[in-house]
């Protein structure tokens, strides 16, 4: 069947199985790919995947199902089984789906892919890095064009249909000499047309260079508190473990950290974290959220004020709280006035954090683990590669501890963060 015929399908065969509400999405996905492995395209390909999602609510008890099969014997076995999972739930008051919204269709991105130019701008790439970085391999990743199209309908009549399209590149690399190598790395970019060198996407150029750098780390002696200054890259780690207090199962529970400080500030005054999963800045965009309600911007961070939880519905019928607009996704971190540069220099001593390595903050917002692709800073200047360096801290202190924030920024294609220095953070070395 076709997205909408399998939806329509299944939210009345549901309701007439005896199903009190339902949400159904079906999702139709094509990828067009040129594949690289150890520094060559090695597969040309168009794949193609369906997906149905299921949310069902009998005598309040949810059931959820995903399934890959949109023929109706398969659709039929989903409902059986969807249904069954509904009937073993615990019953709550809170489960539901969304309210009625007028029909509405939405469309990002071009029609489709142009090959011949994905297959200049990978072997150029391929032959830039060769020339210009000898010991770098790419080692793997691609170039692929993606399209998905989505119907979303439930119970209440809500009806919403999506055609999103974007161009996807990622190249995952190592550097040798001899018989040393640097750690893996990778760069990744979402783009809404391939009309610029790959490698001059994102960060990728720079973390080329680095590459060539790290093949001979430096160890670094003792412990101190010192300053790190988080890469855009970097940064992507810290913000999502800065927002993850803010979802349902931290507020339900009443474990997090941030479940009083609604309107209040949380962060040093100089932050505003915008959240814009329909962007006009963003590549790749989400207009349907997991609710089934259209998604919105909004502003998360004002000046450092908490300006809203990210709650789906159902974690705001059990909190009181709002639902939000959207789940966080899209981050634009605002710009600083000062230049990356200007930050390091003003570094006593310290690292430059390409990534961090390490498992989530516990709940009072304690971090440790390991700083990778990173540099030593001292006296304000970056000195040499390091390997093995801890990093602790507390992530809520973190993002009090402000010392700067970068006038540039980096586009991932669905985020945009600048460099941003913090002070007070634990450094260990052997």
């Amino acid at each position: 069947m076709e997205p909408k015929e399998a939806a329509e399908y299944a939210r009345g065969a549901l309701l007439k199985a005896g199903a009190d509400k339902v949400q159904v999405s079906v999702s139709r996905r094509s990828e067009d790919e040129l594949n690289v492995e150890n520094h060559k395209i090695n597969l040309c390909r168009t794949t193609f995947n369906d997906e149905i999602r299921y949310r069902v609510i009998k005598d309040r008890k949810m059931g959820i199902f995903v399934s890959n099969k949109l023929t109706r014997e398969a659709v039929d076995r989903d409902i059986k089984q969807v249904l069954e999972l509904a009937e073993a739930a615990v019953a709550d008051e809170a489960r539901d789906i969304a309210e009625y919204r007028p029909p509405k269709s939405f469309s990002s991105g071009p029609e489709g892919p142009d090959k011949d130019v994905m297959y200049v701008r990978q072997t150029e790439f391929l032959d830039v890095v060769r020339e210009r970085f000898p010991g770098t391999i790419i080692e793997g990743g691609g170039f692929v064009f993606r399209k998905t199209l989505d119907y979303h309908l439930n119970s209440n009549g809500t009806e919403y249909e999506t055609r999103s399209t974007f161009y996807n590149f990622l190249a995952i690399f190592t550097s040798k000499r001899g018989d040393r190598s640097s750690s893996m790395n990778f760069s990744s970019c979402a783009l809404s047309n391939p009309d610029k060198e790959l490698i001059k996407t994102a960060q990728t150029e720079l973390l080329l260079k680095q590459s060539s750098e790290q093949i001979d780390l430096k160890p670094l002696q003792g412990k101190f508190t010192g300053d790190i200054i988080v890469t855009p890259g970097g940064m992507e780690d810290f913000y999502r473990f800065f927002i993850e207090p803010l979802y349902d199962n931290f507020l339900i529970g009443g474990d997090s950290i941030y479940k009083d400080n609604l309107g209040l500030p949380v962060a040093d005054a100089r932050i505003t974290i915008h959240c814009r999963p329909v962007g006009d800045e963003m590549a790749v965009k989400d207009f349907i959220g997991p609710d089934g309600y259209e998604l919105q911007n909004s502003t998360l961070i004002d000046k450092g004020v908490l300006k809203s939880f990210l709650l789906t519905q159902y974690g705001a019928n059990k909190t009181g709280f709002p639902r939000a607009v959207n789940q966080g996704t899209h981050p634009v971190i605002e710009a600083g006035s000062s230049s990356f540069d200007d930050i390091v220099k003003s570094v006593k001593r310290g690292l430059l954090l390409g990534r961090f390595s390490g498992g989530n903050p516990s709940y009072s917002g304690d971090f440790s683990g390991v700083a990778k692709n990173s540099y030593y800073i001292e006296e304000g200047r970056v000195l040499y590669p390091v390997g093995e360096v801890m990093i602790s801290g507390n992530l809520h202190e973190m993002f009090n501890n402000l010392n700067d924030i970068s006038a540039e920024r980096i586009s991932s294609g669905c985020s945009v963060f600048p460099y941003m220095s913090f002070s007070g953070i634990l450094i260990s070395g052997k």
